[in-house]
């Protein structure tokens, strides 16, 4: 005997049958009637009873009457709340036109925010040892490690508020976003550093 499917996957099914029969062109009053149909199809599902049945007309009845006076304390589903309540009074075009406004009302709001942070100032993730590198480096590009590392400990004293202390063989980072460089890094720094600026 062939296996019902349970309600879950019916309205699974529903729910894939309504976002496929969406077109680009649709009029104000075809998505009236497809979102109306969604939510008739969906109660009488819930309830098992077939769209063709007799009890059919009293659950749409019931369900309409609900949406027209559902009463929600939730703000966030105020806009969905007036959406039911205007389908289920014959409002279809006013759901429809708020329905709308919502949503570019809130895009407009999601492009604001991207480009309010777009524009907000990068902070550079580098180590400051970096840069300071890439300062010395600039200056003599042949510079050695040894020469590298009293280069840096100069440019740290000459600082009005330097980004490292040295010590125990290690430049102790003073913020602490960032990580205390040991003096065996140099190398790497001085390599990167001739990789990103040697023409």
């Amino acid at each position: 005997m062939k296996k019902e499917p349970d309600f879950s996957e019916v309205v699974d099914a529903l729910g894939k049958a309504f976002t496929n029969r969406g077109k680009p062109d649709e009029s104000d009053a075809e998505i009236t009637d497809a979102i109306l149909d969604f939510i008739l199809e969906h109660e009488r599902l819930r309830h098992r009873i077939s769209a063709s049945s007799a009890q059919a007309r009293k659950i749409d009845v019931v369900t309409l009457k609900r949406l027209a006076t559902w009463d929600s304390s939730d703000p966030s589903m105020s806009t969905i709340e007036k959406v039911f309540q205007r389908l289920a009074k014959g409002r279809g075009s006013d759901a429809v036109a708020l329905l709308k406004a919502t949503v570019e009302q809130k895009s407009l709001a999601l492009s604001n925010a991207q480009k309010a942070r777009a524009s907000l100032p990068r902070h550079d993730r580098r180590q400051p040892m970096s840069a300071l590198v890439e300062q010395i480096w600039l200056k003599d590009s042949s510079i050695s490690e040894n020469r590298l590392f009293h280069a840096i400990c100069r440019q740290l004293k000459d600082m009005d508020d330097p980004p490292y202390n040295y010590s125990l063989n290690t430049f102790k980072a003073r913020n602490p976003k960032h990580s205390d460089i040991p003096k065996t890094a140099l190398r790497q720094y001085l390599y990167r550093a001739k990789k990103k600026l040697s023409p």
